[in-house]
């Protein structure tokens, strides 16, 4: 009983689902019926998409181009990339050698710093050195005063 209930449904569906391709006007009136408009659709597309995959098949010839095809697409997408890289490179090189001569700019006011601060604190040294000579030419410049007043105040009493 179970079988024949089966075998009946099996008839049926198969039977329905011809009906969806050799009679679609008497098959859609029956799914709207019963609701199921959107399974005859649904019925219909899978076989245009089951006819595409088994009809378009491509040719050897079809499937060499489209290896070609990506083969050049491939290459080229490759010289793309290596140029870009190229380019990202000399960049860099480029950035590099700024920062290189930026660092060498750099390093040669700090050695001009550095040499004008020793120069700063040799003058200093000196103008210390120098008013220290002053100093003593100024005092020794006194004591000849001092000196040169004794006699002439001893040579005036004579």
């Amino acid at each position: 009983m179970l079988l024949k209930l089966i075998l009946l449904f099996v008839i049926a569906s198969t039977s329905y689902t011809v009906a969806v391709f050799q009679a679609p006007e008497i098959a859609d009136q029956i799914g709207a019926m019963v609701w199921l408009e959107e399974l005859n659709q649904k019925i219909r597309d899978g076989k245009n998409t089951y006819d595409t995959v088994v009809t378009d098949i491509p040719s050897k010839t079809d499937l060499l181009d489209t290896y070609s095809w990506a083969l050049g697409d491939a290459k080229d997408l490759t010289s793309d990339l290596k140029d870009k890289i190229d380019i990202t490179k000399d960049k860099i090189d480029t950035v590099r050698g700024t920062l290189w001569e930026a660092e060498q700019k750099y390093n040669d006011i700090k050695q001009t710093v550095d040499d004008t601060k020793e120069f700063i604190d040799a003058t200093t040294q000196k103008i210390d050195e120098v008013k220290g000579t002053l100093e003593q030419v100024s005092e020794i410049s006194d004591k000849i005063w001092e000196v040169t007043e004794v006699f002439s105040s001893s040579g005036s009493s004579n």
